[in-house]
Formats: C-alpha cells, structure tokens, sequence
C-alpha cells in the first residue's frame, strides 16, 4: 500500500530515467526549458555553480563534468517522474478544462492504420504525451 500522498511511482522513476538516459542530460534540460524555463535556468545554474565549487577542489575535468551528468540527470528525472504522478492523479479531472485542451493537443490526430491510440489501450500513462517522455 502507497502512502497518501504518494505521488511518485517506481515506474515513473523508470520512465523517465530511460528518457533522460535516452535523451541526454542536456537535450533533456532544453525539453524541459521548453514547459518550465524558470525551473531549467534554476536547475542550470545551481548545478552550474555546485560542479564550479568542486572544479575548485581540483577535482580533475572529467570527474567533474561525470558529477555534473549525474546530478543533472537525477533532478530531471525526480522533475519528470513528479510531472507523471500529478498527470496520473488529476487525469480524471480534466474534461472542461485548460488543462483537457493541453492534453488534446499532446495526443494529436489518430495515426494511420494503427486502430487505437497508445493512450486509449494504456490509460494509466502519465504524461508521456507531454513531449518529454515518448512511450515505451
């Protein structure tokens, strides 16, 4: 039994660190500028000046731009699973909607000679439509 409250799930998790992973640190930072700019430019620069304050250790090079992946892709996959959690919860919710108009734009027109949508055979995705996190 989840605790309430719980809005992260271990599959989240997954998803989205094999998104990221996919993606590359980086390529994933600049998709998620693209829905939350103030929240990248603060996940930039805080990583930014954290891997800066270990260069001046004397860490060597490559140990520090490791660290700095490594960071980068924790926070974003933490930010991506807690997007899919609050889609998950509140999924139910969104006929009428702001929020149901974004969703039908994130779903797009049906693809040819597939039958249903990915969506409508899985309904429990979160928000892989949302553009950061392609389904499986």
């Amino acid at each position: 039994m989840k605790p309430d409250g719980m809005l992260v799930e271990p599959k989240f998790l997954a998803r989205a660190w094999r998104h990221i992973a996919r993606r590359g640190g980086h390529n994933a930072l600049a998709d998620a500028g693209t829905q939350e700019p103030a929240l990248a430019a603060y996940l930039r620069e805080s990583l930014a000046a954290a891997v800066g304050k270990l260069a001046l250790t004397g860490a060597p090079t490559p140990v520090v731009q490791g660290i700095h992946e490594e960071l980068l892709t924790v926070a974003l996959t933490c930010v991506q699973a807690l997007r899919q959690g609050h889609y998950a919860l509140w999924k139910d919710t969104l006929t009428g909607t702001p929020l149901a108009r974004l969703a039908e734009e994130f779903e797009g027109p049906p693809r040819k000679g597939r039958g249903q949508s990915r969506r409508n055979k899985r309904p429990d995705v979160g928000p892989e439509e949302d553009g950061l996190v392609p389904p499986d």
